[in-house]
């Protein structure tokens, strides 16, 4: 129904972000994968493990979120969402259609047949599966090399081109809605991303925030807008914040390394050592507070424990030699008299 797109650079491209989730260890199925035709950017998983993604979807987000929205689908497959799906739908139409139908079996072939498509437009899901593929999608994403920032630059990429893509009033009873508000799912993927790092980074509009202090608000490049550049500059702090690999950032030509990650990349007119001083400025407190308490453990251990009875310092203390008696002693040596 949705065809296959005869373009070997799609097709490979999809396998081999597929294959980078798969060695992630968590998807426990075998999937297939195909690029079909379409412009629109969407993609659905159906029965068997089968996973297709419309070209638009290629041709519209980079790598880093294409990965998230396949993790996103091989989650429903890890969690047999379409299998739950349109046996739900099944029985409730086949019931349905055989009373209105009285016994028709053309009817009934039709209608389910209606139902296969539907699946594939991915209108057998709920809302709570969808937040839960959402979910296990950040999850195989975490057991990536990909930029957790991928996550919610995806569900941006979705809200520009769709909007909201949740029907209220009237017309929810015409299309139902299966999926939370793209609004929703950018926050939500920003949630996930700032507890991973310890609830040390988030994103707040473009601004890019650590321990509550704004360090950078990235400007528009390309085809990247502000607020999709920092989701990527916080993916990679959250990284570096969760494996304890934050280190003092540095700037180096016209970019800003931490260590030998690449964090950000100026544009004209940015103050690179700004950025690089209010980044240090943020993580140093943070540092000073865990050597304050090392600190502090260090003293307590050096003073004597009050439980256990002082010492005689008298006793302790050395005998000591009158000066009369050195005297005597040296000018024996010496073979003098007093």
């Amino acid at each position: 129904q949705s065809g296959y797109y005869d373009n070997a650079a799609y097709q490979e491209r999809a396998q081999r972000i597929l294959d980078s989730l798969v060695k992630s260890g968590v998807p426990k199925r075998k999937y297939v994968i195909f690029v079909n035709p379409s412009d629109d950017i969407n993609a659905y998983c159906t029965l068997a493990a089968v996973l297709s993604v419309n070209k638009g979807t290629l041709d519209v987000l980079d790598d880093q979120q294409l990965a998230f929205v396949l993790a996103h689908e091989v989650s429903h497959g890890e969690n047999r969402d379409i299998v739950n799906g349109v046996t739900k739908k099944l029985s409730l139409a086949v019931a349905g259609s055989t009373v209105l139908s009285g016994g028709d079996s053309s009817a009934v072939q039709t209608l389910l047949m209606n139902l296969g498509l539907n699946y594939i437009n991915n209108e057998v899901f709920t809302m709570g599966q969808e937040k839960a593929a959402d979910d296990l999608g950040f999850t195989i994403l975490e057991k990536t090399d990909y930029n957790l920032g991928g996550a919610p630059a995806a569900m941006r990429a979705l809200l520009k081109k769709y909007g909201p893509g949740f029907n209220d009033g009237i017309t929810r009873v015409i299309a139902p809605n299966s999926h939370p508000r793209n609004e929703s799912r950018v926050t939500e993927a920003v949630n996930r991303m700032q507890a991973y790092s310890g609830n040390r980074v988030t994103v707040k509009g473009a601004d890019v925030i650590v321990n509550d202090k704004t360090v950078l608000t990235p400007i528009k490049v390309g085809n990247y807008d502000a607020e999709t550049r920092a989701y990527y500059v916080a993916g990679r702090l959250a990284r570096l914040f969760h494996d304890h690999k934050m280190q003092p950032a540095r700037l180096d030509g016209g970019s800003i390394y931490v260590g030998n990650q690449s964090l950000y990349t100026l544009s004209s007119g940015e103050d690179g050592n700004a950025i690089v001083n209010r980044l240090n400025a943020a993580v140093t407190p943070e540092a000073k507070t865990k050597e304050e308490k090392i600190d502090k453990t260090s003293e307590k251990m050096k003073k004597p424990d009050a439980t256990k009875p002082a010492q005689d310092v008298k006793k302790a203390a050395p005998k000591k030699a009158s000066e009369g008696n050195i005297k005597d002693r040296v000018n024996a040596i010496l073979g003098r008299k007093n």
